[in-house]
């Protein structure tokens, strides 16, 4: 993982927010689903509820798993997730949809040549932790360059008056969508305060929340993930 953007800082303690958004936890029924089921899961879930479509503060999450490919696990988004009891499906609405997302409990949604149902839901509100991660952050620049990417990313940061002190992003990824691919990369950001996490996590970074991008939940601390260049 790079480390461009990495200042040493006191953490700013602020008074958290109140988030306007929530997410919904739906819990869901199958066997499988294909690792890379962005856009499947796209456009299942806004045919179900057109209303994601249009509602500003809306998020996707991606499906996590156990995954596989003929017996292999596989860090990429090629291959099978396996589903089990535990898996479950999140969706981040405003607070004023909570109840209309509800609708959703009991469809069958058709994701490619796999099928889940949708069970019961309930409410889990957004974490103040002060570092967060995304699986998926779309990258808009053609050179797959690790410095552009995190360049691009402090600037979503400042367009919401937030200033990264410290950034981790991961290597480059692949999401199908119908006629196309789009190129993402993870991302972690640390040492952000209360509000800054609430803000990060409302708004994402970047393109595509619908399609899993952008879209952040917290992590464990940085301290096991970096090791300066000096200590290796």
């Amino acid at each position: 993982m790079s480390s461009a953007y990495w200042t040493e800082s006191e953490l700013e303690k602020a008074k958290p927010i109140k988030p306007v958004v929530v997410d919904i936890v739906f819990k869901i029924r199958g066997q499988q689903i294909a690792a890379d089921h962005a856009f499947a899961l796209s456009k299942a879930l806004t045919t179900e509820l057109p209303w994601l479509s249009t509602e500003r503060e809306v998020s996707i999450h991606l499906i996590h798993g156990a995954q596989s490919a003929n017996g292999w696990c596989k860090p990429d988004d090629s291959g099978i997730i396996e589903l089990s009891g535990r898996t479950r499906l999140i969706i981040r609405v405003p607070h004023s949809r909570l109840e209309d997302a509800k609708a959703l409990i009991g469809a069958r949604l058709n994701l490619d040549e796999h099928k889940i149902e949708i069970l019961d839901a309930k409410p889990r509100p957004l974490s103040t932790n002060s570092t967060i991660f995304s699986h998926h952050v779309r990258s808009l620049d053609d050179t797959n360059s690790e410095p552009a990417f995190l360049a691009s990313a402090a600037r979503w940061l400042e367009d919401l008056a937030i200033t990264p002190k410290k950034m981790l992003c991961g290597g480059m990824r692949h999401l199908k969508m119908n006629e196309s691919v789009i190129s993402t990369r993870s991302l972690l950001i640390a040492e952000l305060n209360p509000n800054e996490s609430i803000t990060v996590q409302t708004h994402g970074l970047g393109p595509d929340r619908l399609f899993g991008c952008g879209v952040f939940v917290p992590s464990k601390s940085i301290s096991a993930v970096h090791q300066p260049e000096s200590d290796h």
